[in-house]
């Protein structure tokens, strides 16, 4: 079986080297099992040209713009010919046989539609790759900590050290394994997303069609987090933004009445003392905060975008594909 891993990258270049060579090195790559696809979201800066000439086993493809993550993983899909794809971010690196041991873990349990593995941070702890389905109640970590030690079945703690499968409710993009027909099946990443929330869509809708997502112990990933979108302070502010965005799309797309209304104030309320962090870097001065002109753009975004909701255009982000004011 042909595995087709695909990378989605944006001006990550010192991100995607380590994480082609980790992959290229992999047993599957020697034996022609494995085809890699690189995804270029628009990075305008010249690079993919030389990279592209540096990795000729990898095929690299140039989007038309930088439409976001869901979009530029249903163009490598649709470009990949593996039976299984594995999406994975510039900044994950293998390391020896773990490839393999997360291509035997999808298919030693065909039940799991929709897998994920351990990925560790530079300082060796693990991140959260897995967890519940987000709700109101459960926008509070304080909610969820009380449930994890209440009904640890229900809600397994992402960070927690496990041996066997865990069954969860959505995985992370940044490291997701599927089979071809059953993300054809759902109709493939909701492009609506342009960053973050996507992967939790996706596996909602697998869970509603009667697929499962789970995460695997046995094969460990390293994940440089934030490699790919918190390079210096506009990303990190951009990247904050999005989030915010993409859970409000999240929202109205999954939740309907008043348990919409509910949950919007709860995303609201959660992420207020960001915003408020945010209000007051924005009113320092330029020269004594280096990101300051991002905090100050932030929060104009953000502005823009509740105006835009309040006057009916929606909850898609500008930057998406879809997007129509």
């Amino acid at each position: 079986m042909l595995t087709s891993v695909i990378i989605v990258n944006y001006q990550s270049w010192e991100h995607l080297s380590p994480c082609l060579d980790s992959l290229l090195a992999s047993e599957s790559a020697r034996k022609g099992a494995m085809e890699l696809v690189v995804v270029d979201n628009a990075s305008g800066d010249g690079r993919m040209g030389g990279y592209a000439g540096a990795y000729q086993k990898v095929r690299f493809v140039a989007n038309s713009g930088n439409w976001g993550y869901a979009h530029a993983c249903n163009l490598g899909a649709s470009k990949a010919a593996g039976e299984l794809l594995v999406f994975m971010n510039p900044d994950v690196t293998a390391g020896p046989g773990q490839l393999e041991r997360l291509i035997e873990e999808k298919k030693l349990h065909p039940e799991a539609a929709i897998l994920t593995a351990t990925q560790m941070d530079g300082r060796g702890r693990r991140q959260r790759s897995f967890d519940v389905f987000p709700s109101p109640l459960r926008s509070f970590g304080l909610y969820r900590a009380a449930m994890r030690r209440l009904r640890p079945r229900d809600y397994p703690d992402p960070r927690a050290r496990y041996e066997a499968l865990v069954t969860c409710g959505w995985v992370s993009g940044s490291l997701l394994a599927i089979g071809r027909r059953d993300l054809e099946a759902l109709g493939g990443w909701d492009d609506d997303f342009w960053m973050y929330s996507e992967d939790v869509d996706l596996c909602l809708r697998a869970a509603r069609a009667g697929m499962r997502s789970a995460y695997t112990p046995r094969a460990v990933f390293s994940h440089a987090h934030g490699g790919a979108s918190r390079r210096d302070a506009t990303s990190r502010a951009l990247t904050r933004c999005e989030a915010m965005i993409s859970k409000h799309l999240y929202i109205s797309k999954h939740f309907r009445g008043a348990r919409a209304a509910a949950f919007h104030l709860a995303h609201l309320l959660q992420k207020l003392p960001l915003v408020t962090k945010a209000m007051a870097a924005a009113a320092a001065p330029a020269s004594l905060f280096p990101g300051v002109a991002a905090q100050r753009k932030m929060l104009v975004d953000l502005a823009a975008y509740y105006r835009g909701v309040l006057r009916g255009d929606g909850w898609l982000s500008p930057r998406s594909v879809r997007y129509r004011p």
